[in-house]
């Protein structure tokens, strides 16, 4: 911003006094004085570098005109104060890989700002209706921002509510969409929907819409059409609004005003968001509003319900009434600036973190500073179960997690029995009453990741024996009864219980190609059990009973390794693990005969007992060659035999190819209202599953190739809305893959769109400054060069957004005469524009003297001379 200050002769000197920095939204004063002089006459001019004169203040002219001028000129920086920071981060996140955090600010130097409404007009001669809620369509938001500011007429002080309402669809299962400016359904998303009507400029047939004037301009007369305007409450796209948010204020003085909202008041709007004002003591003056939209009145004081719109919310939906004037209300809105900021903490182990971030400039006093505690954790990895010996019933069986990567780890133990135990400890104890095989489950979690590990365990029956007279009972449903004479024996009883509920479960949904195979599987019930387990790729296992108790956790997770080699359908692969268990009752027995007479000794000596011999011949697993396949693998059969039952159990086992090398390929700004093809790759994977959204839209058309590794997606107008960098998100997975995301930021630039150049004066007297006001419909991240050709230094103006009916300046002041050719180039990623003025600058002709020293007739031929 630049501070012009015009004098005239004999001054001896000028003083201006102003900060260097101003703030906006906020009254800032700026004194100058003339020390001495004579004849003078001076004027102020405040001008902004993108704007048109901001102020001017004249005093009373003195006397003379004529004299020597002199120009004073001081450069003020314009900052708005920073307000509305919001930082967010996640409250945990892994060490070694990238996580974002957001920061939002509703204002501060460099936000973008508009305004809705007018302060200023003529007077309307329409009475004041009184305290009632004014809908006011004048004040419909075209774009989300925060409102920060009032420039208003009162009439009459006292306190008023400045209010914000939404469209509203008065249905639960529908939801206002910004974008079409209609109602769609609650589970629709409003960026894929069509702009609507209410946003674009409809002229009509011969005529044009101006950027300069801001209106529709007849193409044969160059006047102004002018626009519909809503004067019947029936001219309303919405009849229905909600209420959303409000904020007090008091008019302190009749007049003009300029009120800056506080901090803990600004209020949030979004497109579509209309203003209404509810006055309370206060009076706004009313403006003439021919040609102009009306307002709409409700009388809420009359409702119960208006007192409670805070809590419960407010429904404006009977038909209002009508105010043929506007109330004299101008409204400052800026927009929000929005940022992402990526990180990395180089290190793997627990830690408390404290994000800080600080936004400050020079009027913001103290600088605002937001924290966020982020928490460093470690993913759980490496998760066991020790190894656990088989027990009997109503014993005490330990369970051991070793020592494990992972921090804070919360333990879920499933014992299979129906029990759960949730804790952090990594050693429990549980007691089984009944005998069986148990599959135990051990889930590991904390706030960024888990781990499930598996056992099987079997559990034996508790055996006893009782004697009592001549009766030995075995309890375990084996009875004895001897009447015999006394004798020494030794008797083999084998004992098996039927085989129940047969499950065999993959240990994962899906195998990698070329990796092992992990199978669990479990009986309710059953004893001396052989298992045999067919592959489907040719490979059978065999487990006989009895196995090594040292290996109950390991006889039931067969691995397999899928490598080139094929092998016949009856091939039999059996562990080398050799087993003989004998189950035996020894009993050597004095027993009282029928007729009284004992033999043999007294006394009675009995023992029963499990016998179990083993021999290993190795402890490492047998390495099996089976054949190379994509195919889904699907077990013949998975069967359990013992001596008195026999179950079979099929499942089928997918084979998959990792996915791995997931990108997608950097592309060119994008050109706003175009289509754009992006390419994407994988280095390896099959069954490839995969998704491509921009901005949660997800592109229409893709295509990935699990054969060529290579695809593609097509971004198209659907998928975006505005200009600005978005994101194109793309995941892929199959079963064998958990879900990879790929980030890939995407520019959408606005082209330059109907440029216009207007410059106020082509011809110039030496020393004056010429103005060139760019116009264009949008373009967005363009800089534009201005080379004056007059050998000062080219000028460069850069802006991340113009919309009309935005637009911005540039002043020029040429120092002695000459033409001009004035180039102005413009350019963005996805546009360019060059243009050349030609600017006339000569002196101003001055103390031109004609005398007329002899007066000849006309037929005189030296009259034509021009003679003296």
């Amino acid at each position: 911003m630049t501070l012009y200050i015009h004098s005239f002769k004999n001054i001896l000197t000028c003083k201006y006094s102003v900060l260097n920095i101003i703030e906006t939204y906020a009254p800032s004063t700026i004194n100058f004085n003339i020390q001495s002089g004579i004849n003078v006459q001076y004027s102020g001019q405040v001008h902004g570098d993108d704007s048109p004169e901001i102020a001017q203040t004249t005093a009373t002219t003195l006397q003379q005109y004529d004299l020597l001028s002199s120009l004073s000129l001081l450069l003020l920086h314009v900052q708005t104060k920073i307000k509305g920071i919001k930082f967010t981060c996640p409250d945990q996140v892994i060490g070694l890989v990238q996580f974002s955090c957001f920061l939002h600010i509703a204002m501060g130097t460099n936000t973008r700002s508009y305004t809705t409404g007018q302060e200023s007009g003529l007077i309307s001669p329409v009475a004041h209706p009184g305290s009632f809620l004014y809908l006011l369509p004048e004040h419909s938001v075209k774009t989300n921002g925060t409102l920060v500011a009032l420039d208003y007429v009162s009439a009459v002080a006292g306190t008023a509510y400045i209010q914000v309402f939404r469209p509203s669809c008065g249905n639960s299962s529908f939801k206002f969409c910004y974008k079409s400016y209609s109602c769609i359904n609650v589970n629709e998303s409003c960026n894929i929907q069509p702009s609507g009507n209410h946003w674009k400029h409809n002229c009509g047939a011969g005529t044009i819409y101006s950027f300069g004037r801001r209106k529709c301009i007849d193409t044969s007369t160059n006047n102004i059409v002018p626009d519909t305007v809503r004067q019947d409450w029936n001219q309303m796209d919405f009849q229905m609004f909600d209420f959303v948010s409000e904020f007090m204020f008091t008019v302190s003085s009749v007049g003009r005003n300029f009120y800056q909202v506080p901090d803990a008041d600004m209020l949030t709007v979004d497109p579509g968001d209309i203003l209404a004002i509810t006055e309370g003591t206060a009076r706004f003056a009313l403006l003439e509003s021919t040609g102009e939209n009306y307002e709409f009145y409700y009388d809420v004081n009359a409702d119960p319900n208006w007192a409670l719109r805070g809590t419960y919310g407010y429904r404006l939906q009977v038909t209002p009434s009508v105010l043929t004037a506007r109330h004299s209300v101008k409204a400052f809105f800026v927009k929000p600036i929005h940022l992402k900021i990526r990180h990395i903490y180089d290190f793997l182990h627990e830690a408390y973190l404290n994000v800080l971030v600080t936004a400050e400039n020079n009027v913001t006093v103290p600088a605002l500073t937001a924290t966020q505690l982020v928490e460093v954790q470690v993913v759980i990895a490496n998760l066991t179960i020790a190894q656990i010996l088989p027990v009997a019933t109503n014993d005490t069986t330990t369970i051991i997690i070793p020592a494990h990567a992972g921090s804070k780890p919360v333990y879920t133990y499933t014992f299979g029995d129906g029990e759960v135990m949730v804790t952090n400890s990594s050693t429990v104890t549980h007691i089984y009453r009944t005998a069986g095989v148990y599959l135990i489950t051990v889930t590991a979690e904390n706030a960024i990741s888990s781990m499930t590990a598996t056992c099987l365990l079997e559990i034996h029956i508790s055996v006893t024996v009782s004697v009592k007279n001549t009766q030995f009972l075995l309890q375990c449903l084996l009875e004895i009864h001897i009447s015999s004479a006394v004798s020494v024996r030794t008797t083999e009883v084998i004992i098996q219980d039927s085989i129940k509920d047969l499950i065999a479960v993959p240990a994962l949904n899906a195998t990698i190609f070329g990796e092992p195979t992990v199978i669990n599987w479990n009986i309710s019930q059953g004893t001396n059990v052989t298992y045999t387990l067919m592959m489907g790729d040719t490979i059978k296992y065999v487990l006989e009973y009895p196995f090594m108790s040292e290996l109950n956790c390991i006889a039931s997770r067969i691995q397999t390794l899928l490598a080139t080699a094929a092998i016949a359908e009856d091939t039999t692969v059996a562990p080398t693990i050799q087993c003989t268990t004998v189950s035996t009752v020894n009993m050597t027995n004095e027993i009282e005969s029928e007729n009284g007479t004992i033999n043999g000794t007294n006394g009675l000596n009995t023992t029963i007992g499990v016998n179990v011999t083993c021999e290993e011949a190795t402890t490492t697993p047998a390495v099996v060659q089976t054949t190379t396949t994509l195919l889904p693998l699907s077990c013949n059969g998975t069967s359990a035999d013992n001596l008195v039952s026999s179950q079979t159990f099929n499942f089928s086992i997918p084979v998959q190819i990792p996915i791995t090398g997931f990108v997608i390929n950097e592309t060119e700004p994008i050109k706003f209202g175009t289509s754009r093809m992006v390419h994407m790759s994988v280095i390896d994977g099959t069954n490839i599953e995969h998704s491509l959204s921009l901005n949660d839209s997800v592109l229409l058309i893709s295509h990935l190739s699990s054969v060529n590794k290579t695809g593609y997606g097509i971004i198209d107008t659907s998928n975006y809305v505005r200009n600005g960098k978005h994101t194109l998100v793309g995941t892929v997975k199959n079963l064998v893959t958990p879900l990879t995301t790929f980030f890939l930021e995407v520019w959408i630039d606005y082209p330059i769109t109907n440029l216009v150049i207007n410059i106020d004066h082509y011809f110039i007297p030496v020393g004056n400054i010429v103005t060139f006001e760019v116009e264009m419909y949008w373009c967005s991240r363009f800089n534009t060069l201005f080379n004056y050709t007059d050998g000062t230094e080219v000028e460069y103006y850069y802006s991340d957004l113009l919309e009309a009916p935005e637009n911005f300046n540039k002043t020029h002041f040429f120092g002695y005469p000459g033409l001009f050719p004035v180039q102005i180039s413009i350019t963005n990623p996805v546009d360019f524009n060059l243009t050349t003025h030609d600017i006339y600058v000569q002196y101003a002709v001055k103390n031109v003297e004609i005398y007329n020293r002899l007066v000849l007739p006309w037929w005189c031929p030296d009259a034509y001379y021009g003679y003296q």
